[in-house]
């Protein structure tokens, strides 16, 4: 009887440290005690088990350790989360909006998650996720917001001082003379793909408009006249082939040249390569014209041709 009471004496302690230890389910913008194991449900993403440590390393950055994210979706895509972090009075200090497309000095950088794949991960929380004289040592509560679907970052400040209700309520932070307008938010322009895109973009442009700027200096000096398809992408080819060879071959090369792009698509490429080493070739040709001053070098135009012609056959025949 003993040996029977013990073994249901065990068995009930083990279901008991077994509900102990696993995660409270909360909801999304529901608010969590620090160093509380949580769960919280997303049309996205299940976050399950998941703990915002109070403690600080040497640099004062605290971390938020999930047991397992799981992705819901059909398709592979990047782990992302919007948390709400507290202080003692349950006021908005921060807001960690994060997403590995954009973690840029993580393990999980560029992270992406397969279709209902299950991950461990961590968040380094830093004081770039606070208002001004707030810390991650100030946190005694937080709040899944939403798992932040469209991977945006920034905005940390944006709900400062305000309480979960408020923010649920769509109250925005008034840190402005107490005005509720608050300026763009403009954090994606530090992103580093948007500046490789800006950059590239910059570089582009120049190139047109220097490239475009040496074929007018020609065209001028050729036509009387300046032409803005000098600086646009394949009309600009067009007007140095028409400078350095004419225009009917300037029109021919230009048609092969635009359908030598679609055939990169399915694997041609050296029709690509071959149009565009002719219209090097143009360009040289138009540089030196523009020094030599020889604007009729190997320019071939028939109905010149032709009426040139036909003015020295009368002229010979009167």
């Amino acid at each position: 009887m003993k040996k029977v009471f013990n073994t249901l004496l065990f068995s009930f302690l083990a279901f008991v440290m077994v509900i102990n230890v696993n995660a409270q389910e909360y909801e999304k913008n529901q608010l969590i005690p620090v160093n509380t194991s949580a769960t919280v449900h997303t049309e996205k993403f299940d976050y399950r088990d998941f703990v915002y440590s109070s403690g600080v390393d040497n640099k004062g950055n605290a971390n938020v350790t999930f047991g397992g994210i799981q992705n819901n979706t059909l398709s592979k895509t990047p782990v992302s989360i919007n948390m709400l972090l507290f202080d003692e009075n349950k006021k908005n200090i921060g807001f960690l909006t994060y997403c590995t497309d954009k973690d840029v000095s993580s393990n999980y950088a560029g992270l992406k998650i397969q279709a209902n794949q299950t991950i461990s991960f961590n968040i380094k929380v830093t004081s770039r996720y606070f208002i001004e004289n707030k810390t991650p040592a100030n946190v005694k509560f937080v709040a899944v917001m939403d798992e932040n679907k469209y991977c945006q970052i920034g905005g940390y400040d944006k709900y400062a001082g305000l309480t979960i209700e408020q923010i649920t309520n769509g109250d925005r932070s008034s840190t402005n003379g107490g005005s509720n307008l608050r300026l763009p938010n403009i954090s994606f322009l530090f992103n580093t793909g948007f500046l490789i895109i800006a950059v590239v973009a910059i570089i582009i442009i120049t190139i047109l408009v220097v490239y475009g700027t040496i074929l007018n200096a020609l065209y001028k000096r050729m036509y009387a006249k300046k032409t803005g398809l000098a600086y646009l992408p394949f009309t600009n080819a067009y007007v140095t082939a028409k400078m350095a060879f004419g225009p009917i071959i300037a029109i021919i090369s230009t048609a092969i040249f635009c359908i030598s792009f679609l055939l990169v698509f399915i694997g041609l490429s050296i029709i690509n390569t071959i149009v565009s080493v002719f219209f090097f070739i143009a360009f040289i040709v138009d540089i030196i014209k523009l020094i030599t001053k020889n604007y009729e070098m190997l320019y071939f135009e028939p109905s010149v041709k032709n009426d040139n012609y036909s003015q020295n056959y009368s002229i010979d025949g009167e």
